[in-house]
């Protein structure tokens, strides 16, 4: 059967075992996370370029067919990189949630932690108690003991 203390102990292992879960989860997101601001500056980078590009093009004079090509080009760009930003500020929101869980079960750990404290604090104070007793018991005794001798 299991008493008080193995409940702690196994509570604890619980939430030490989330909390690693959630370690692993943020360095996940945080990686994804990099990958597309990456992604964003590249596609940023790619549309200034092509830009510009239509610019000089456009200066110059362009057929129809090759405006239509270039601006259908940079609208699909366009929505690339919003897509980007969306899945970014996603991501953002998954990685500030996990943080939000992170932050709980360190705070639950510590909560445990210092029941379990208590806890050992309080069987401490006790058993000194008890021990306290037992010596004042015996000093007792040994004080009839020597009255009753003289």
């Amino acid at each position: 059967m299991l008493n008080s203390y193995h409940y702690i102990k196994l509570i604890k292992k619980k939430l030490k075992n989330n909390l690693l879960q959630q370690t692993y989860i943020l360095k996940r997101l945080k990686k994804d996370k990099e990958l597309f601001l990456k992604r964003l500056f590249a596609l940023k980078n790619y549309n200034s370029t092509y830009n510009k590009k239509f610019l000089l093009i456009g200066k110059n004079g362009i057929s129809g067919k090759k405006w239509e090509n270039f601006n259908t080009f940079l609208l699909i760009l366009e929505k690339s990189i919003k897509s980007e930003k969306n899945k970014l500020f996603l991501q953002n929101q998954k990685i500030n949630d996990i943080l939000f869980t992170y932050t709980q079960l360190k705070q639950k750990i510590k909560a445990w932690d210092i029941l379990e404290k208590n806890r050992k604090n309080y069987y401490i104070s006790k058993k000194n108690q008890f021990l306290s007793a037992n010596n004042d018991f015996f000093l007792q005794l040994i004080q009839i003991k020597k009255k009753l001798n003289l």
